[in-house]
């Protein structure tokens, strides 16, 4: 005998293929009574179970299958909140209506992660256990994202809970005037190129700057890339996923994450002032706009169009002082009271050279003019 457990009842349920850690913990829950270990053996598994309730709550409605999935990773996440120890089943709030989806299917699941029945309208949950709600949770998880169709309207439905998470961010921090003094904290793009500038209290969260991108037109992720409210903090803050926020004002660079938002700037060492970076969590987004580039304005001294041969600069030359002799027009510039002393310096000051650049030229090309032309140009 294994204490309550008969060999030949074990035997009985190895035969019927179950295998012998189940059957001997069935012999034992009910007392060796091998009828009653063998119909617990027959019912489903719990997983079973949160595959079949989750792949109806999804295929009845897929954002109240979005609600339950979110408290339910709320709860593994951090099991001892007392906000989710009991859950009210009447009412038309968002996470009632979706427990309510799929004949009760919310309800079904959060039964087999744990909750019992308190009454008709409410379900408690006494002690977390972190296998069970694993079940529900992967079971839900792999339902809302098992057909392409029903991943589509899966990221329509992230995308706008996005938009919305950006639009309350946007909103909670239009009023906010920006303090005298404080921390000055510039926001560069992943270029290097700047888009914006402002003053933070040195006690401000980083939240609160969150809010302030929020507002940005460019340098920040779009509406429906990764924005969203995270209830872990209190209060309440606001996150984007589809970015990489850095400080590269140090050596010692730092990127945050959303562990960071409840932090003050000051505790960051963001204060007195910093420089933070805001890429693209995705390599082939760009978070600014591409600016147009200008071709720089000539400045003088800079020569347009191709460049001209040294014989017709010297047809110029010899027109302007042609025209010169002839009074149609005064001499243009000084040329040097040396410049005769040097052959071909001359012509050179004359076609606009500096004197020093002229001499310097001739003396490297042994005197040849075409050659220190050609140099010069």
């Amino acid at each position: 005998m294994f204490g309550l457990v008969e060999p030949e009842g074990l035997k009985t349920l190895e035969a019927m293929g179950f295998t012998r850690d189940a059957a001997k913990a069935a012999l034992t829950a009910h007392n060796g009574d091998v009828a009653a270990a063998a119909a617990e053996l027959s019912q489903p598994s719990v997983e079973d179970k949160c595959r079949s309730i989750a792949a109806r709550l999804a295929k009845a409605d897929a954002a109240a299958a979005a609600e339950v999935a979110a408290l339910l990773a709320q709860i593994a996440a951090n099991p001892r909140d007392q906000r989710h120890t009991i859950i009210l089943l009447g009412g038309s709030a968002p996470l009632q209506t979706a427990l309510r989806a799929g004949n009760n299917a919310g309800v079904d699941l959060l039964i087999e992660a744990g909750y019992r029945r308190h009454d008709a309208s409410t379900l408690s949950l006494t002690r977390a256990d972190p296998a069970r709600l694993y079940a529900a949770k992967s079971a839900l998880d792999a339902a809302r994202t098992s057909s392409p169709g029903r991943q589509g309207r899966n990221k329509a439905l992230q995308a706008q809970a996005s938009r919305e998470a950006r639009r309350a961010a946007a909103a909670s921090f239009a009023s906010a005037q920006e303090p005298r003094g404080g921390a000055v904290l510039t926001f560069a793009d992943g270029s290097g190129a700047k888009f914006a500038t402002r003053r933070f209290d040195g006690d401000d969260t980083l939240d609160r700057v969150v809010r302030f991108l929020a507002t940005c037109e460019v340098g920040c992720p779009p509406d429906g890339d990764g924005w969203r409210v995270v209830a872990e903090t209190t209060p309440p803050s606001f996150w984007c996923d589809g970015w990489v926020l850095s400080d590269k004002t140090t050596r010692d660079e730092q990127t945050f994450t959303v562990k960071d938002a409840s932090k003050t700037l000051q505790s960051l060492q963001l204060w007195p002032s910093a420089t933070l970076v805001v890429e693209s969590a995705d390599d082939d987004v760009v978070l600014t706009k591409p600016q147009r580039v200008r071709p720089p304005s000539p400045t003088k001294g800079h020569r347009l169009g191709p460049k001209p041969k040294p014989s017709d600069l010297f047809k110029r030359v010899t027109a302007r002082h042609t025209d010169s002799l002839s009074g149609a027009d005064k001499p243009r510039g000084r040329v040097a009271v040396s410049a005769d002393k040097v052959p071909g310096l001359g012509r050179l000051l004359a076609m606009g050279f500096p004197e020093a650049k002229a001499r310097d030229a001739l003396r490297r090309a042994n005197g040849d003019v075409n050659a220190a032309v050609a140099a010069l140009l």
